[in-house]
């Protein structure tokens, strides 16, 4: 095997990937994709920690003049190299950050948003210390002033007919992160005569000039009609399918990744076995009815392999967290709060039930300014930005599917709504499922199954039962167990191997401090399915008995002594359990 590349989490300078043998997944032939498009002002929007920032520093040492001198260095032997394109290093490149920028009132916001603006244009003084520009200047800490103040004095610049390409990372994130503290905030700032406006609308002005494209990224659409109404020639082209895969890993580029980071000689897996672990966690993700793959989430992806790498073990990734991926419950707050309660109930149920959801149309362009509360495109739409929905790709041209990608953020999904959206009062919130018998590795269970009826039947109406299944309760238990102060590991539909069954998965795991182990197969009926035929409470108990004696002859369990139990629920009644 050929010399192993390094693995490093949170290097997004595309120019130190090759002179410090960094493995990185080559998506140069995306710029010869981007240059295709119909339009030169591309908007582009992923969920958080998708690889967006390292594939807008690709783009700077691509078509930046200052890499010149570089370009053999960087780019040789990757797929845009073997093109030999004219534009690269062919433009003056000004890039904005706007991740970071912080305030709580406006005058605040512009300040900081100002300095951002000036950290860019030092970072290009630097890069070009022909161009004179006086930042000593007063521009009264505006960020418009400033922008285009520079933008006329490059104008009298000596450019040899090279314009400017303007990249914009994370466009957004200051502003939801004020719409999630102050929505009147932030309708002033993104507002008609809010700086962020003007400052885009500068941009738009000097298009007929000097800029000759731009390259914007970001999470959500919630700012875009203030960037919009000011650049209103940018195109949202996030749901492109030509750009389903621009970020995050295909299936191919995480299996060539992994090869170049790591001797699987040395464990006991093979690398098709690996990606199909990782798989089941991490992958799950479309940006187009018409997309032909899905994609992994390429910052979970490179979490896990760091961690298999630092300690030398292959994990199962079911069991491994990304602190730093946090689909933030802030937003989820917003939603929950300007949405129909029963359409958020309607999401979560189907969503934890594995089902999908339609919607008439993606919203490309959320104007906060303009709507009272979300309706059900709006919704999802939102959802679908914030990376807990993705698209079910679909030949259907009329009919948009959305679904929850991978087990990872379903997990991240139950945690936020269950807490958020079904607020427990004070009573509930210090009620603790029994979990004694749990941890003193007692077979009979009866205090912690009675436990978790008592709760069941304060928490929800009869009405939250009507379209609940096994998944739905499972999810509501796990939620309450993990609140629980105590030492019992928990994990809902456990992977296990079954000779002859292949994998299967446990509703519920639990294992105590002491190692003991427990698992759980649940089923449940309503009230009224009950009533008219009462001969389904036995039919399901047998078929879970039958299944959870299938789970433990699980490869994982072998010379285990593992507690079994099957359990039907009728509403929020514990109608049967035994140990099996």
């Amino acid at each position: 095997m050929s010399s192993l590349l390094h693995i490093s989490l949170g290097d997004v300078v595309f120019e130190n990937f090759k002179k410090n043998k960094i493995a990185f997944v080559d998506k140069t032939d995306y710029i010869q994709v981007l240059e295709s498009l119909n339009t030169k002002y591309p908007i582009f929007l992923r969920p958080r920690r998708f690889g967006k920032t390292t594939f807008i520093e690709m783009l700077k040492c691509f078509y930046d003049l200052s890499y010149a001198h570089r370009y053999q260095d960087i780019f040789e032997g990757t797929k845009i190299y073997k093109q030999n394109l004219l534009s690269h290093n062919s433009y003056y490149v000004l890039d904005f950050d706007f991740s970071g920028i912080m305030g709580t009132t406006e005058e605040e916001l512009k300040s900081n948003f100002y300095l951002s603006v000036r950290g860019s244009i030092v970072n290009f003084k630097k890069r070009y210390p022909n161009f004179v520009f006086d930042l000593d200047h007063s521009f009264n800490n505006s960020p418009t002033s400033l922008l285009e103040s520079f933008l006329q004095k490059f104008t009298e610049f000596d450019i040899n007919d090279h314009k400017l390409y303007i990249l914009i990372d994370e466009y957004d994130q200051f502003a939801n992160e004020v719409l999630n503290m102050n929505r009147e905030l932030f309708k002033t700032i993104t507002g008609a005569n809010g700086f962020v406006k003007s400052f885009y609308s500068i941009i738009k002005k000097y298009t007929k000039t000097i800029v000759d494209r731009t390259f914007i990224t970001g999470v959500s659409s919630v700012s875009l009609d203030s960037l919009t109404s000011g650049f209103n020639i940018a195109q949202n082209v996030s749901f492109d399918s030509k750009l389903n895969a621009m970020v995050g890993f295909t299936h191919e580029e995480l299996k060539d990744l992994i090869s170049k980071l790591i001797d699987l000689n040395k464990f006991s897996i093979d690398l098709d076995s690996l990606v199909y672990k990782m798989h089941l966690i991490y992958n799950g993700y479309a940006f187009s009815s018409h997309a032909t793959e899905k994609i992994f989430n390429s910052s979970l992806c490179m979490n896990y392999l760091y961690l298999c790498l630092s300690n030398n073990l292959i994990y199962n990734p079911e069991r491994v967290s990304d602190e730093g991926f946090d689909l933030d419950r802030s937003k989820i707050f917003d939603l929950i709060k300007y949405s129909s309660s029963h359409e958020i109930e309607n999401i979560t149920l189907r969503i934890m039930q594995d089902q999908s959801l339609t919607v008439n149309k993606i919203v490309k362009n959320i104007n906060i300014n303009k709507i009272i509360s979300y309706d059900h495109d709006t919704i999802l739409s939102l959802m679908l930005y914030l990376g807990y929905l993705t698209i079910v790709p679909n030949e259907n041209i009329e009919l948009i599917e959305l679904a929850c990608p991978n087990k990872y953020v379903k997990n991240i999904f139950t945690q936020c709504f269950f807490k958020d959206l079904y607020v427990e009062d004070h009573a509930l919130i210090s009620f603790k499922l029994n979990v004694n018998e749990l941890q003193n590795s007692s077979d009979n269970l009866c205090d912690f199954f009675s436990s978790c009826e008592n709760y069941l039947s304060q928490r929800f109406t009869n009405q939250h039962f009507l379209n609940a299944n096994e998944k739905y309760l499972v999810g509501i238990l796990k939620t309450k167990l993990e609140d629980n102060p105590s030492t019992i590991v928990v994990y809902d539909e456990y992977a296990v191997q079954v000779p002859k069954f292949g994998e299967k998965r446990i509703d519920l795991y639990l294992r105590n401090e002491k190692g003991k182990i427990y698992i759980f197969e649940f089923k449940y009926l309503s009230k009224s399915t009950v009533e008219v035929n009462s001969n389904l409470i036995e039919q399901k108990y047998q078929e879970a008995i039958e299944q959870i004696k299938v789970y433990k002859t699980a490869y994982e369990f072998a010379n285990q002594d593992i507690n079994a139990y099957a359990i039907v629920f009728v509403g929020a009644k514990c109608e049967r359990w035994a140990k099996v």
